[in-house]
C-alpha cells in the first residue's frame, strides 16, 4: 500500500515496494518525469527532479536506505541494480 502511495508522484511506474520504517521515501518533483518499473525502496529514499529532468530506473532495481536521486536533466539506472 505505501508503494502505491509513493508512485502516485511518478510519471510511470510499475510495482513499488517499500520496505522499512522511516522516513519514508520522498519525491520532490519540479516539473521533470519520473519512470520507474518494478523496484524496491527503503526508508529515506529521495527523489529531487528539476524541471524538464528525466529519471528512469529499470526493472528489479533496488535503492537501499538513504539513497539520494538528483536529476537536473537526466538520470538512468539500469536493470537489477542495486544502490547503497
Amino acid at each position: 500500500m505505501r508503494g502505491l502511495w509513493f508512485a502516485r508522484k511518478m510519471t510511470k511506474h510499475g510495482i513499488i515496494i517499500i520496505t522499512g520504517g522511516r522516513p519514508s521515501p520522498k519525491i520532490i518533483n519540479k516539473g521533470g518525469r519520473i519512470i520507474v518499473q518494478n523496484c524496491q525502496f527503503y526508508e529515506g529514499v529521495r527523489f529531487d527532479v528539476g524541471k524538464n529532468a528525466t529519471v528512469l530506473i529499470g526493472n528489479g532495481t533496488y535503492l537501499n536506505r538513504n539513497t539520494n536521486i538528483v536529476a537536473e536533466d537526466r538520470v538512468e539506472i539500469g536493470r537489477n541494480c542495486k544502490i547503497a
